[in-house]
């Protein structure tokens, strides 16, 4: 199955210096450079703006799940992606399954470095706080915000977990 340029967020534009092609499991996306950009540095600025094949050749195999996949493109182009639309999930997953597998995809590409400013994450039965992962590892919590004994970050005032996120961070 592939995916036309305009439909993965181009503008139907097929300018060779503006085309990267994207290969998910057999499933083809193109993206333009503002999208590679978005939320940049990412994994895709890493691929294609090095020495690496990729860079040269301008496309990327990727063993991703597709339908994943777009869910990014929606937000490489810079829409709002959460919360999730049962129908912009694949009919294979279920919606909790296709969150994490959003959350560990947005950790792949290396996305997501800061906190949306306006999600309401309440219908997931997340506290509408963010917290910077340094601040969790620094003890250096804003005030409302708690580490229970097991690790988890929670909110003081709902008792429900805040959501955590990495900026500037090398994760391995």
């Amino acid at each position: 199955m592939s995916t036309s340029p305009k439909a993965a967020g181009n503008d139907g534009i097929n300018n060779a210096n503006d085309c990267y092609t994207i290969n998910v499991r057999g499933e083809v996306f193109f993206l333009n450079n503002s999208q590679i950009s978005y939320d940049s540095p990412n994994y895709f600025t890493a691929c294609f703006g090095s020495e690496f094949s990729e860079a040269r050749s301008r496309t990327l195999l990727l063993n991703r799940h597709p339908a994943v996949f777009t869910i990014i493109v929606d937000y490489l182009s810079g829409y709002p992606v959460l919360p999730l639309s049962p129908r912009a999930i694949s009919a294979t997953i279920d919606m909790e399954t296709a969150l994490r597998y959003l959350l560990v995809d947005a950790q792949f590409y290396d996305l997501l470095t800061m906190p949306p400013p306006t999600v309401d994450l309440s219908w997931a039965g997340l506290a509408n706080d963010f917290v910077n992962l340094r601040d969790v590892l620094d003890d250096t919590l804003p005030d409302g915000i708690v580490k229970r004994e097991d690790g988890s970050v929670v909110s003081q005032e709902s008792e429900l977990p805040v959501f955590v996120y990495a900026q500037d961070v090398v994760m391995k």
